[in-house]
């Protein structure tokens, strides 16, 4: 399996992204710049609700983070300003200037702001907070890039039974897509592993293999996969592909001899959020596998969720995706 860990570090490395964290209260937070200072992955911006409790943390832990900046969006000089220029991308949504000024006082709304205005290369978090809480002022202020309308978080997963890696998608984001956004998924998808230096084979996952079920749902995949080969003519993708098709050879040659598959898939894309985050997390628990994510493509700028169980280690890697993006330009 190729060490796709040793090329993300090495391109994160190659020039070191400001990588903004909120949720710096929580101790994991602080213990994950701690290991991302060390490693040399990025140079953390941390955010938080209480200065004293996160000064109280790294004294406690006996940690040294240099001059790391660590920012309380209520006491900040920047806020009035950002408080500005976030009213006067949202004013034509009905946002007034005072709604403005609440919303800077939450930690990702600021450190939104923060990230749209040159302040950083890239932001992550909400290992404490739900996943929204990100998701959203990211797509209300940093936005999709041109020609994009789908933001889809893909996850790297380091199979070693299969000594293999997956990318998988969408467990983060898009709860029902329709067609066109399951097509910009699996394009995304592809996208992230041509970054990795991986050739992407995309497999559009069901419960039915080219008709073996019959079910009105099952249009829709059968339909992102034209609109997809529209969009990237030359990628190898087929569906609906059940799992044992797309990634087993004998489940390949039983069900599906004519797929350009060939029961090498290494991108798969789940029919929506449920089925993407239960089989996820089934993975995670029942398998050998390492995970890393997610990334989320086709923001402006890389804006990366965390999960509330992540461990620092798992923080420090999500601050490695947010460089390797920004030194990627993805």
């Amino acid at each position: 399996m190729v060490d796709i860990k040793k090329f993300l570090l090495e391109t994160a490395r190659q020039k070191k992204a400001r990588v903004i964290i909120p949720e710096a209260d929580d101790e994991r937070v602080v213990k994950a710049a701690d290991i991302i200072l060390k490693e040399k992955i990025a140079v953390p911006i941390l955010i938080g609700e209480n200065i004293k409790k996160i000064e109280a943390s790294i004294k406690k832990l006996n940690l040294d983070l240099g001059n790391t900046e660590i920012i309380t969006p209520s006491t900040s000089k920047e806020k009035d300003r950002l408080a500005g220029l976030l009213y006067e991308l949202r004013k034509n949504k009905g946002l007034t200037l005072e709604e403005a000024k609440k919303l800077l006082n939450d930690q990702f709304y600021f450190g939104i702001m923060l990230l749209y205005g040159g302040k950083a290369d890239a932001m992550t978090g909400t290992c404490v907070y739900p996943t929204a809480s990100l998701i959203r002022p990211a797509l209300q202020v940093i936005r999709t890039k041109e020609g994009v309308s789908t933001v889809a978080g893909v996850s790297i997963m380091l199979d070693k039974k299969f000594n293999k890696v997956f990318l998988c998608a969408d467990a983060d984001i898009n709860i029902e897509p329709t067609s066109e956004q399951l097509a910009d998924i699996a394009v995304n998808t592809a996208m992230a592993a041509e970054a990795l230096g991986m050739k992407p084979k995309v497999a559009m996952l069901s419960y039915s293999t080219k008709g073996s079920g019959e079910h009105p749902s099952l249009k829709r995949i059968r339909d992102a996969v034209k609109i997809a080969k529209e969009k990237k003519p030359d990628l190898i993708i087929d569906g609906e592909l059940q799992l044992d098709a797309a990634i087993l050879k004998e489940g390949f040659m039983r069900k599906c001899p004519e797929s350009p598959v060939k029961g090498d898939a290494n991108c798969l894309v789940f029919p929506d959020l449920t089925s993407a985050n239960i089989g996820l997390k089934l993975w995670m628990e029942f398998g050998d596998v390492q995970y890393i994510g997610p990334l989320n493509m086709g923001f402006r700028k890389p804006v990366n969720d965390l999960g509330r169980t992540f461990k620092p280690e798992d923080i420090a890697n999500t601050v490695m995706l947010c460089a390797f993006m920004a030194n990627k330009n993805l």
